[in-house]
């Protein structure tokens, strides 16, 4: 008996050494994203939740599909009447390497359509590395793009891509790799 004991006691000594370390913090909720200068970067806020029976907690973030039902539109970022803004939310785990410092990633899409034609993409795909601040409540970090893409096609095609295979279209960025860093800052609701 005494060594079932102990050997069970060794056995989980050895299992949480390859245990993901968690954080001591709790940072569920919902958190705005800023740039260095303050600027609000709402396509990157996001919402942590912890999972009770996964035992792991995940960034929740939105992917946006702007829809024009109007005959003119375009985007300047303010809305108008008879825009339709499709949120579907997709989500990450976030891996601790510390008890405050984790990462995760992001991928963030942003299809404009007008009239039932796709005419505006938007890809960008970030590795968020981060920390947390308790004393000032607070997310600090950067995002490395690991990919960018933004493209705009002409309202007589049903996508982007097929209006720039006519020739109608036009890619404005295309970045696979090392595009950029993105530093952010987050700050609850």
């Amino acid at each position: 008996m005494k060594r079932l004991i102990l050997t069970m006691v060794a056995f989980f000594a050895f299992v949480s050494l390859f245990a993901q370390p968690g954080s001591k913090y709790d940072i569920s909720g919902n958190w705005y994203a800023y740039d260095a200068e303050g600027n609000r970067i709402e396509r990157m806020d996001i919402m942590i939740v912890y999972n009770d029976d996964l035992e792991d907690y995940y960034a929740h973030f939105s992917e946006w599909v702007t829809s024009f039902q109007g005959e003119r539109g375009y985007d300047n970022g303010i809305g108008k009447p008879g825009e339709e803004k499709v949120m579907l939310h997709n989500k990450s785990r976030i891996i601790f390497t510390s008890d405050s410092l984790f990462n995760f990633s992001m991928h963030i899409l942003r299809d404009i359509v007008y009239n039932g034609r796709q005419v505006y993409v938007l890809h960008h795909w970030y590795d968020l590395n981060l920390r947390y601040i308790p004393q000032k409540n607070k997310i600090v970090g950067y995002g490395n793009k690991t990919r960018v893409y933004e493209a705009m096609g002409n309202n007589n095609y049903k996508s982007v891509s097929e209006a720039i295979e006519h020739g109608r279209g036009n890619v404005g960025i295309d970045c696979s790799g090392d595009c950029g860093i993105q530093e952010v800052i987050y700050r609850r609701y």
